[in-house]
């Protein structure tokens, strides 16, 4: 068993091959449900030829504790949720609450049973039943687990040979980030539960974000940790793990005073390239990468790893992946288009990097959609029909101005609540197509890559994104909304949706949303609208 961030194509040779992959999407499982798994991880099981994704488990109400989920895919693309031990479809919403409360009476009767003798089975029942068996679920009461006490970040989950238990690390914390702990659980199964072990302090040193590398040539497993934001860290640690891979045993190296986190490392034939945001909170920044010939080093300066001003495509890094193909090694970044004013918001955002040995260069390529075939490595964009605003109708007092940076030369701005909108007309096929919505939303641009930073407008507070209605052929009851990400001033970005396009002609009206704030939408560039998927 190797669980690594590579995949290799000799190891599935089973698997189905390419699919679309749509970055900063709303995503849903096989059963309809909202993808939700953040600041995560792969785990490749060789043996079933299957990815395993980890992320945090983020709602409205637990941003923070709400536990580990995990999910699982042949293709990247099409993922199934390991989310409930009950099964999913022999349980109706009309007997799960009668199903809760049994749980919770045979729940409390084992832990009256069990409570002086067996602390860690009552911990282990606690964890199977909570969530009804999320990888890692949340325990109220617990010291590192707990729902509304703890933060339970980052997770990363590696294959132990020595032990046969798969090994979930984690940033383990209080709310108040004074802790800086890293978490261990191991499981028999790659889907869980897993069962907490220890929260350490890795050789005595602090650890915040959290990040795991593993090197696909040698096999061995790293730690990746900034150690946090007192003026004594504001280090980025590499640690290489013990045979076991339960404890840091050794620095390899440490970079040194940059103050950044969200690490992860990324591996080629050649180098090895950190990938590293800094830390403006949940709000975006420009990640920056390292290229060394060795993890214990010299790295080099660190430099932009997506186009200047972007904020990263609106993302944290997270995640990187190796696909190794017939015809192509391929390299994925795979980060998270946060929402701090509503967590559940929260966005996967998975990207191509482009990466140059020769050069020591790495991009982080953005692509509206892309097509991914992880048989040969080889992925490529997907095209669609670009809609310029230039051509589009405005109501209200919505309306086009110059904008020499724009496509057409034109964007529509003034967009607002029901009475100012921009109306495109655009062809379907009469199937749900996405469409790209490009903008530009000025209202935080200044606040930059420092820790705190301030709003753009003086005596402002933050507004983190406009939120756009979107109306398709005038149908009122299914309102569709388009959140837009702020962005510098002249850097357009997009957002993308799902949209239910009839054959031939289609309106789409887009007005604005309450926001928190107002009823701006964001200002447009273009409208790109690309073929149903053919699978």
């Amino acid at each position: 068993m190797i669980i690594s961030q590579t995949l290799s194509f000799l190891a599935l040779a089973g698997a189905s091959y390419a699919r679309w992959i749509v970055p900063a999407a709303r995503w849903y499982d096989t059963d309809g449900n909202r993808f939700n798994a953040h600041a995560g991880g792969i785990c490749l099981d060789q043996d079933t030829e299957t990815f395993y994704w980890f992320g945090e488990y983020k709602t409205s109400e637990h941003p923070e504790g709400g536990g580990i989920s995990v999910y699982s895919s042949k293709d990247l693309a099409i993922w199934k949720s390991h989310g409930l031990a009950l099964g999913k479809a022999t349980i109706t919403l009309h007997l799960v609450r009668y199903v809760i409360i049994f749980l919770i009476i045979i729940l409390l009767l084992a832990i009256l049973i069990s409570a002086t003798s067996h602390p860690r089975v009552r911990i282990s029942q606690m964890e199977r039943l909570a969530h009804f068996g999320l990888a890692l679920a949340p325990i109220e009461g617990h010291p590192w687990l707990s729902p509304t006490g703890n933060r339970i970040q980052r997770p990363k989950v590696v294959y132990s040979e020595e032990t046969g238990k798969y090994h979930m690390h984690w940033h383990a914390d209080d709310n108040k980030y004074t802790k800086l702990l890293q978490g261990l659980a191991t499981s028999d199964n790659i889907a869980g539960p897993y069962e907490f072990q220890h929260a350490i302090a890795p050789l005595g040193n602090w650890s915040q974000d959290f990040g795991i590398f593993t090197d696909y040539k040698d096999g061995h497993s790293y730690a990746l940790y900034s150690n946090g934001d007192r003026v004594e860290g504001r280090d980025v640690y590499i640690t290489r793990y013990n045979s076991n891979v339960t404890l840091p045993e050794e620095v390899v190296y440490r970079f040194p005073k940059f103050d950044l986190e969200a690490p992860t490392i990324i591996q080629t034939e050649h180098s090895y390239y950190a990938i590293m945001s800094h830390k403006t909170g949940y709000r975006p920044n420009n990640v920056v990468a390292f290229r060394a010939d060795s993890l214990a080093g010299p790295w080099s300066m660190p430099f932009l790893a997506a186009p200047p001003y972007t904020r990263s495509f609106s993302t944290q890094s997270s995640f990187t992946l190796r696909i190794k193909g017939t015809k192509k090694t391929s390299y994925l970044y795979m980060g998270d288009t946060w929402d701090s004013l509503d967590h559940s918001e929260s966005r996967n955002t998975w990207l191509p990097m482009e990466i140059d040995d020769r050069k020591g260069t790495l991009n982080i390529v953005w692509h509206n959609i892309f097509d991914l075939n992880i048989k040969t490595g080889e992925w490529k964009p997907v095209e669609g029909r670009t809609y310029w605003a230039r051509n589009a109708q405005t109501t209200g007092n919505a309306y086009l101005q110059e904008a020499n940076f724009a496509g057409s030369g034109v964007m529509a701005t003034g967009i607002f609540g029901n009475t100012s909108k921009v109306v495109f007309e655009v062809d379907g096929e009469g199937k749900d197509q996405w469409v790209s919505f490009h903008h530009q939303n000025i209202d935080d641009m200044g606040f930059g890559d420092q820790p705190g930073g301030n709003p753009d407008r003086i005596n402002g507070t933050w507004t983190l994104r406009r939120i756009s209605s979107v109306i398709v052929n005038d149908d009122e009851s299914a309102v569709h909304t388009l959140y837009q990400k702020d962005t510098h001033k002249s850097i357009i970005l997009s957002s993308p949706l799902l949209l239910p396009l009839k054959k031939g002609k289609n309106k789409i009206a887009i007005g604005g949303l309450f926001n928190g704030k107002n009823y701006h939408g964001a200002d447009i560039e273009k409208l790109i609208v690309y073929p149903p998927e053919k699978v």
